[in-house]
């Protein structure tokens, strides 16, 4: 009724867990501007190994990385070794976006400002939190200052990939920025926050994933409205 969704996973032996070390593209990443990975190939070897080789190569390259845990509980055999592997991740991101419920899970904390600030603390490579609070908004922490906004108003009809789209909207607004993440100032930290939650709201609008994603006139119209 709200819109929610739930996932049931068929992937003993897929493709997506058995990519190796060996067979990742590291052309592909010499050639991109932000590398972004996810927890959920994590899950198993050697899709594990694969992925911190990636983060490891594009870390090596200078490249920006962007990280969502993306965190799916029943992925993994325990809640422990979950987040001892996330954390792992949390090493190599320069930009973290988390939901309300991951970061209580990884911090413990349900001061969403202050879990935030921990992790700034904690991990001299992270530039900026993000924080999706669904139908309340987000937040985005860097280390000068912190900004957050409601949700745009919109009709619900399934919320698959609304984080997805976010966090894509926030890394596209904050490569046409000024400044780098870590020095971005309050409004411009703010415009990439709007952009990205209008970006988010626009996907919930519609049913289903990658179709579901709004073009830029639609960000913008929703943004002006």
């Amino acid at each position: 009724e709200t819109g929610d969704r739930s996932f049931s996973f068929y992937r003993n032996h897929t493709a997506d867990v058995m990519l190796s070390p060996e067979e990742v593209n590291r052309g592909m990443i010499d050639d991109c501007r932000i590398f972004h990975f996810g927890s959920v190939s994590m899950t198993a070897e050697p899709s594990r190994s694969a992925t911190f080789a990636a983060a490891e190569y594009a870390r090596e390259k200078g490249k920006l990385i962007s990280y969502d845990p993306n965190l799916r509980l029943n992925l993994w055999e325990s809640a422990a070794l979950a987040k001892e592997w996330i954390l792992k991740g949390v090493v190599y991101a320069n930009i973290l976006k988390l939901s309300e419920e991951e970061l209580v899970f990884l911090t413990g904390c349900t001061d969403f400002k202050q879990g935030a600030q921990e992790l700034l603390d904690r991990y001299e490579n992270l530039k900026v939190v993000l924080i999706s609070l669904g139908g309340d908004g987000a937040l985005a922490l860097n280390r000068e200052c912190t900004v957050s906004m409601t949700a745009y108003p919109v009709k619900v009809a399934d919320t698959t990939a609304a984080g997805d789209s976010f966090m894509g909207g926030f890394l596209y607004k904050m490569l046409h920025a000024s400044a780098s993440p870590e020095s971005l100032s309050q409004q411009e930290l703010l415009d990439c926050l709007s952009f990205a939650n209008a970006t988010g709201s626009m996907t919930t609008t519609r049913k289903g994933s990658i179709h579901a994603l709004p073009t830029m006139e639609e960000i913008l119209q929703l943004m002006n409205s």
